[in-house]
């Protein structure tokens, strides 16, 4: 979920306060709805990859290749509407 308008949320993630973007806030609920199980493992790009970080960024983004093939199930989510 690359946004980028303001951080207006927190939210606790592995014990860690984080800001999270509105349409993430907004995709989090939507994606335990569509599970069963009692605890989800997500890889959410824009918590993981430091997005104002010009070296980081691309480097991480040459690994979702990688990420994306040894994942179990991928959700795109691109928003509300």
């Amino acid at each position: 979920v690359w946004e980028a308008s303001g951080v207006s949320r927190r939210i606790l993630c592995d014990g860690i306060s984080r800001n999270i973007t509105p349409n993430l806030h907004d995709a989090l609920p939507r994606l335990r709805l569509n599970s069963e199980a009692p605890r989800l493992n997500l890889w959410i790009d824009s918590l993981y990859i430091d997005q104002t970080s010009n070296e980081e960024r691309p480097y991480q983004v040459t690994l979702m290749t990688q990420i994306h093939s040894q994942a179990e199930m991928v959700t795109v989510w691109l928003g509300e509407n």
